[in-house]
């Protein structure tokens, strides 16, 4: 069906006869050994963001004015994806002490609420650690619950049936969670007494069952964050413990296997099984899925010498460079808030802003798409809007490549305008999408559109407009018209 709508961009009255586009989701996906979104490949730009304070969510520590300060930082540098302890010692896990699961506490979703709806407004994916082996480690709270719980099948399927599905149906809509990380480097708890030396074909046993219950209940994806490849691997390695057979040994279920593989690497890891900015996970015989690097030094990569002692082989910004080079489809530094002496963005920020400068495509390889950080348009304006379409609010954001001065206006489905969403000078942002975010409440707005335009568009009027629900794009010279 085609409408037109007379629209007055600047000074100039410009007529378009327009025809809606279905808007398309930004779910990651799987296709062999890449990762993509609407059938284009991203490289997960990433670091890890563990936890602002321990346990964070349902236990009163959550803080969402920290959060949305500081996914506004990583968004600045071009990162795409983060890692996220969802639970780190228990917190937020309502556990009996003979390990059955009952649920979660009071606050944790409505915390974890408003922590999805900053991931979607500062459009970052999110790779939800749900456990860690912290869970089973002598002395922490309920520790004797947690091993109790991975140590028998019914109490197993209590962690899965009112914690894990609770959390993946709940935001499993949303598209900006990525993945679940079943258990942080799970491995230490078959290795180390003081986590409780629990036999591995529990601790499989445990990985299959959430496994099943991920893939059972839709399209977010499922991995395994291992301690080391050496875990993680047939050879070089003491055997993949995570691969489809060995998860599948101990749960017959086709639905139990990991989506892609996400060893973490250190010094210690590179000096015995090599450092994979120079080995793709071929050399580890574990690319028949995609890999990611879910965890490695923030100050860069680094092997040992004979002494044990840190060596730094690789800086930040070759690390990430190297890795997509070698076929890792992801990178993920420990941490960007600096938790421990690993570092922090301020070691590897310049890193992800130089990715994204010699590889946008791959960051953010949606940007003709809702959600994604648009192309600089002709005239320097880039704008989206996200989420589109939308229940309760929409963000739009907008931003220049040098101080310019701009206007978006909102109008409804007949043309007429509503309201002035922005009219003012934007500071301008060249290497890192910032800007000016506007947010847009159902209840102050009808079905309809926004358009923007830069006063510095000069020979082509560049404008991109959003249906609530549709997405329409469209350029045209002034005073034209574009025919779809």
């Amino acid at each position: 069906m085609m409408r037109k709508w007379d629209v007055i961009l600047g000074t100039a009255a410009v007529i378009f006869a327009l025809a809606a586009v279905h808007a398309p989701a930004q779910r990651i996906t799987v296709d062999g050994t890449r990762f993509l979104v609407n059938g284009r490949e991203i490289f997960l730009n990433g670091a890890n963001t563990p936890w602002n304070r321990w346990n964070d969510f349902g236990t009163g520590n959550y803080d969402p004015a920290w959060w949305d300060s500081h996914m506004q930082v990583l968004n600045g540098h071009g990162i795409n994806c983060i890692r996220v302890w969802i639970s780190c010692n228990g917190g937020g896990i309502r556990i009996n002490p003979d390990g059955t699961v009952t649920g979660v506490t009071a606050s944790f979703f409505s915390d974890l609420d408003q922590f999805f709806g900053l991931a979607e407004e500062h459009q970052i994916y999110i790779f939800a650690t749900l456990l860690s082996f912290d869970h089973t480690k002598s002395g922490n709270p309920n520790y004797l619950a947690y091993r109790a719980c991975f140590n028998d099948n019914e109490k197993t399927a209590s962690l899965v049936d009112h914690y894990v599905l609770p959390f993946v149906n709940r935001y499993q809509d949303n598209p900006y969670l990525f993945a679940i990380d079943a258990c942080n480097e799970i491995e230490w708890v078959h290795e180390n007494a003081e986590a409780g030396s629990i036999a591995w074909d529990r601790l499989q046993y445990l990985v299959a069952a959430m496994a099943v219950g991920v893939h059972s209940a839709g399209p977010v994806l499922f991995s395994m964050g291992s301690a080391a490849v050496k875990w993680n691997s047939d050879s070089p390695g003491e055997g993949n413990k995570w691969k489809d057979s060995a998860l599948q040994a101990q749960l017959n279920d086709p639905k139990a296997f990991l989506d892609f593989y996400s060893p973490h690497w250190y010094g210690w890891v590179a000096r015995w099984f090599g450092n994979p900015c120079a080995k793709s996970p071929a050399d580890y015989h574990i690319n028949d899925r995609p890999c990611i690097i879910g965890e490695c030094p923030a100050r860069g990569m680094f092997t040992q010498d004979s002494q044990g002692k840190d060596v730094l082989v690789n800086n930040p910004t070759e690390m990430y460079e190297k890795a997509w080079q070698k076929g890792w489809r992801g990178v993920f530094p420990w941490t960007s808030n600096g938790v421990d002496a690993n570092g922090s963005i301020a070691d590897f920020g310049s890193a992800t802003l130089a990715f994204l400068e010699n590889h946008r495509e791959r960051v953010y390889p949606a940007e003709t798409g809702v959600g994604a950080v648009p192309v600089l348009q002709p005239g320097g304006l880039r704008i989206s809007c996200h989420p589109n379409p939308f229940n309760s609010r929409t963000v739009i954001r907008c931003s220049t490549d040098r101080p310019d001065s701009v206007r978006i206006r909102m109008f409804d489905a007949n043309g007429r305008m509503r309201r002035t969403v922005l009219k003012g000078r934007n500071p301008g942002a060249i290497s890192a999408w910032s800007g000016t975010v506007r947010t847009i409440r159902a209840k102050s707005c009808l079905p309809g559109y926004f358009s923007a335009a830069s006063r510095r568009i000069r020979n082509e009027r560049s404008q991109r407009s959003y249906w609530w629900n549709d997405i329409i794009t469209f350029s045209s010279p002034p005073g034209g018209a574009v025919h779809f």
